[in-house]
């Protein structure tokens, strides 16, 4: 899907009227679940597919503004498509990726994996793999590499 077939959608995610009025507040939290369904459909495949995760830059500010949405919104699609937070997700996102990529590239060092996950470093790397798994990378690999 497009950025150009969210565009009309932009006033309205964003609580206005096609004139450009302010609904009140109980209507902003309203959102047709369609919308939202739409929403979640492409943070999925940016997610699935282009493998978005990996941009080590990426934040919630970041991917609502490439969706034309505000961070409020997107920190609900996330939350509603995924069951937690967009930080979390991301991690797991990584994590996820990293071992997949370790089981294929056995001999990759720390900063490498970091790198194509998506984590700014290393050690960072390190830290939120051992958080999520209970163990380290290397620990992990030696357990699961056959």
């Amino acid at each position: 899907m497009s950025m150009c077939r969210f565009i009309g959608l932009i006033p309205f995610l964003r609580g206005k009227s096609v004139t450009g009025t302010s609904r009140k507040k109980e209507a902003v939290s309203k959102r047709p679940s369609s919308i939202s369904r739409i929403l979640e459909q492409e943070v999925r495949k940016l997610m699935d597919e282009d493998h978005l995760f990996t941009d080590n830059g990426l934040t919630v500010n970041s991917l609502a503004s490439r969706m034309g949405v505000s961070r409020a919104t997107m920190t609900g699609v996330v939350a509603s498509a995924f069951g937690m937070g967009f930080r979390e997700y991301v991690n797991r996102r990584r994590i996820e990726f990293a071992k997949e990529y370790m089981l294929a590239h056995p001999k990759a060092t720390q900063d490498e994996i970091a790198d194509v996950c998506g984590f700014k470093d290393g050690n960072l790397f390190n830290r939120k793999f051992k958080s999520l798994e209970g163990e380290t990378p290397l620990s992990w690999l030696a357990h699961n590499y056959k």
